[in-house]
């Protein structure tokens, strides 16, 4: 059984041709009773993807 499942977000700061794509289309599930690390290097997205995890479970923050 899946604790959070996440399909195909996506975060996008600015438009046009400034537009910075910090998430495309990024799916992942976490199994219950599993440990997730976030890692990457700077500017991989790992800052939007934690506040968007952080707004769809709130007992998080």
């Amino acid at each position: 059984m899946d604790l959070l499942k996440v399909n195909d977000i996506s975060k996008t700061y600015g438009s046009g041709g400034a537009a910075v794509h910090a998430l495309r289309n990024v799916s992942f599930s976490v199994p219950k009773g599993e440990y997730v690390a976030i890692v990457g290097e700077s500017g991989s997205g790992k800052s939007p993807i934690e506040n968007i995890w952080k707004n769809c479970i709130p007992y998080l923050t």
